[in-house]
């Protein structure tokens, strides 16, 4: 069950790797795109020009002149010919940053030089990518600092975090850090140097944000007559200004164009109206914490920009005003182009705005630049020289999804509504990667397609075949029960059926058995369908999580040991967990996706359920008391990383309770 790659087998390799591709009519183009062919990955020039074959199962983007790719089971480096200069001996590789690249094996992660050979012994937990010569760590116990290139501590591990520099400096947290709720000056907040100095020590503000153009934002608690104060500190830790926050008034913003936003409240107005929203705007402060800019009108404000700042107007509509709060034009909008929370702003003397003919882009004057014709401009608006917009796409299936086009900055459209993805770094290279009809696409700046995937041969089903932890999956519902609280059943799940299928399901017991091996997973790979069915003479309750079960695969390591391949993610949200129920006769069936990689090895499922003889848990809670089950074992194979590797997850938003 141990992969070993040696010499001979590296030559076996770099052999194959270099056996030649058609010559190409580009050969000064050094530019590499990944692509996938048949489920292997290859690469392509900026001319749609295959000029690396597509033998590897897995493979990241070019940096630094090499590409880490997945061979027989191990990662190592190739150039842009597709030679391995570093032979494929790590269970995962990433990208090469200032000459150095983190490497693993089982699980532990290390750097090493462009020769392969290790660049210093790694003590850390957990490391980061070098930049500006210098990487985040953090050790076993939870400590963060930061590293020079030959692992020597610039920073030393005394943080529980440490923010990204900011000219020159970094918001620090202590290792007694409070929770921001607690408001008080105990909260372990702090200002650095790159050398690690204080430049504003602990507890002299309760809050320290990174703000823009060499300031930050600070907030706490005046020692003296206990108010609530805010306001910007530069990067040496000097106060630019305090103001003293009343309930309603306080700062939302760092300097822009030497103004910063202020939340206000028109006191006055309570007289006249009950509600507390439409009493609230806000305006702008100087340099100085004093106000400049305060008009009840403008409920809120965007940062300024060119000298400009959009402003909601009391009646929805969106004006621009210059740094003295004029407005400029007499023309207002349906709505301004956001790339956060906040109204939206100028971006190098340009903005998306929308009117009732659609969407355009105006300069600081007003004037449209681009007429209004858009359906919508996509977010963050120009990439490069291009932005993205919304359509229809008339020769679409599903009338009902959403497309996008590309047009230049003078609103020339390139293509029109016809990508399912694009890849929002825009053109790269002079290409741009999107998916039309399920298919890898490349097109360049004139809108020509210089490569498309193919699909798979005969509608080809394949194994699932990865290089992490897979998220857990397994979602099921109770019966409808008043009991529930809104918990437990939804049409999207698996519901509970009576036990068709006894073969294999022990009697009068929980049990777990596999009875189809030629189901599909998520309508593209091999998969199996697991039952859960209780034959026991009592209900079993589940823990829960949204609906997901505690259930698992596992896999047997090279120890011999088992070891969980999936996994279940954390939520910060109390609602998400809840208990299923199982009544007796009764099973859930489950797909669940066939694995496929370089270890032969045995695997199992693992389902947790709440022991019967523990108190029922209360609702929003999890039982403690549990007992697992598992599957029958059965023959497949995995990837090294599969055992520890767990992805990056991007949260959907404010709503989305799950951040790993």
């Amino acid at each position: 069950m141990r992969i070993v790659c040696i010499p001979l087998l590296f030559m076996a390799i770099t052999s194959a790797c270099c056996q030649s591709l058609q010559e190409t009519k580009h050969p000064d183009d050094t530019s590499r795109f990944r692509v996938s062919i048949d489920r292997h990955w290859g690469f392509i020039n900026r001319h749609g020009e295959l000029v690396v074959k597509p033998i590897f199962k897995n493979a990241g983007d070019f940096s630094e002149g090499l590409c880490a790719v997945r061979i027989d089971g191990c990662f190592g480096f190739i150039d842009k010919n597709g030679t391995f200069v570093i032979a494929p001996s790590f269970d995962f590789a990433t990208q090469f940053k200032e000459g150095l690249a983190i490497v693993f094996l089982r699980g532990k992660s290390f750097y090493i030089d462009r020769d392969g050979k290790r660049a210093f012994d790694n003590i850390y937990k957990h490391v980061s990518d070098f930049g500006n010569g210098r990487a985040y760590v953090r050790t076993f116990t939870g400590k963060e600092g930061v590293i020079d290139q030959h692992g020597k501590l610039l920073i030393d591990t005394m943080f529980s975090g440490i923010g990204s520099f900011s000219e020159g400096c970094a918001v620090v947290r202590g290792l007694r850090q409070k929770s921001h709720e607690d408001e008080d000056l105990n909260v372990e907040v702090g200002l650095i140097d790159a050398e690690g100095k204080f430049m504003v020590p602990y507890n002299r503000y309760s809050n320290i944000v990174n703000s823009s153009k060499g300031y930050f934002e600070v907030s706490g608690i005046d020692d003296d007559d206990k108010a609530r104060r805010s306001g910007l500190i530069d990067s040496n830790g000097a106060e630019v200004f305090i103001r003293a926050d009343t309930g309603e008034v306080w700062l939302a913003g760092g300097l822009c164009d030497g103004l910063a936003r202020i939340h206000l409240y028109n006191y006055k107005a309570d007289a006249i109206t009950d509600s507390h929203k439409d009493n609230a705007y806000e305006g702008f402060v100087n340099d100085r914490g004093e106000l400049v800019v305060d008009n009840p009108e403008f409920k809120n404000v965007s940062d300024f920009s060119s000298g400009r700042a959009f402003v909601e107007e009391l009646d929805g509509h969106y004006s621009v005003i210059n740094t003295q709060g004029k407005r400029i034009g007499s023309v207002k909008f349906n709505n301004v182009l956001s790339t956060s929370y906040n109204v939206g702003s100028f971006q190098d003397g340009i903005a998306f705005v929308s009117t009732d003919d659609g969407w355009g882009m105006i300069d600081t004057s007003t004037n449209f630049l681009i007429k209004p014709r858009f359906q919508k401009i996509e977010s963050p608006g120009l990439v490069g020289n291009y932005f993205f917009f919304e359509g229809g796409n008339p020769q679409a299936s599903d009338m009902d999804a959403t497309f996008y086009g590309v047009a230049d900055r003078g609103g020339n459209v390139i293509f029109n509504s016809v990508m399912q993805t694009y890849d929002q770094t825009g053109f790269v290279n002079g290409l741009l990667k999107y998916m039309v009809d399920n298919k890898l696409t490349f097109v360049n700046t004139d809108g020509k397609i210089v490569w498309q995937e193919t699909p798979l041969k005969d509608g080809k089903i394949t194994a699932l075949n990865i290089d992490y932890m897979n998220r857990g999956y397994c979602y099921a519902q109770s019966q409808p029960n008043e009991a529930d609280n809104g918990h437990g059943y939804s049409d999207s799940m698996a519901e509970a059926a009576r036990i068709k299928n006894r073969k294999g399901a022990p009697a009068n017991v929980l049990s777990i058995t596999i009875v189809d091996n030629d189901a599909v997973f998520e309508n593209q790979f091999k998969g199996m369908v697991v039952q859960i069915a209780n034959q026991s003479k009592r209900t079993v309750l589940f823990n829960a999580q949204d609906n997901r079960l505690d259930m698992k695969m596992q896999a047997l390591d090279h120890n011999g040991v088992w070891q969980d391949i999936e996994y279940l993610p954390n939520s910060w949200c109390g609602n998400s967990y809840h208990t299923l129920r199982l009544k007796r006769s009764r099973s859930w069936s489950l797909v669940l996706p066939r694995y496929e990689g370089d270890i032969k090895t045995k695997l199992r499922v693992s389902l947790q359920y709440i022991d019967p003889r523990a108190a029922a848990p209360s609702a929003f809670s999890r039982a403690k008391e549990t007992l697992v089950i598992y599957s029958p074992e059965f023959e497949g194979s995995v990837n090294p990383a599969q055992f520890w590797r767990r992805p990056e997850y991007y949260r959907g938003g404010i709503m989305d309770p799950y951040n790993e």
